[in-house]
Parts: structure tokens; C-alpha cells; sequence
């Protein structure tokens, strides 16, 4: 399988404050950047290619409902849905 290291490092990038942790289907996770979120587990490299096609809720949801992502509480996720807004990505990146 392939290694998550580069797309760790570009989300962590990316997304300098997160609400959530991210695990990963090698063991590795990129942490929260508060306490309290949520986990979001990738099962596989299925759920890379569900969120980088569609970004945002749709990418989300259509992995969740494929079983790519799982969550550890629903409850905790929901806000984070609704109410999280990520950073405008650098387009010359």
C-alpha cells in the first residue's frame, strides 16, 4: 500500500488548524490541532480519491457511505461539518 507520509505532510500543510484527527489505514494519524474532535479513520486510498474529487461534504459523505471513512462520534462530527471552514488552498501550490 502506499505510503501516507507526503499527504500527511501537505494536509498538515494545508490545514494548520484542524478540529479533527485523521488516521490513516497505515497506523499513522495527523492529530487534532484542539482537543476534543473528532477521528476521522481512511479505511484505504478509496477515500483519497472520494475527497480530492470532490471536496467538502459531498467527498465526505459519498466515503462515509462507500465505507472508506469511518468516525469515532458521529456527535462530534456533525459541528464540525456544519460549522468548520477550511482555508482558501494556495492556488500556486
Amino acid at each position: 500500500m502506499p505510503s501516507t507520509d507526503s499527504f500527511r505532510a501537505t494536509l498538515a500543510e494545508a490545514f494548520p488548524d484542524r478540529p479533527f484527527t485523521v488516521a490513516f489505514w497505515d497506523g499513522t494519524r495527523l492529530e487534532a490541532t484542539a482537543p476534543g474532535g473528532p477521528t476521522f479513520t481512511l479505511t484505504g486510498p478509496g477515500a483519497l480519491h472520494h475527497l480530492l474529487r470532490a471536496p467538502g461534504q459531498l467527498g465526505l459523505g459519498r466515503a462515509y457511505a462507500a465505507g472508506l471513512i469511518e468516525v469515532d462520534d458521529l456527535d462530534r462530527v456533525l459541528p464540525v461539518i456544519d460549522g468548520w471552514e477550511p482555508p482558501a488552498p494556495d492556488l500556486r501550490t
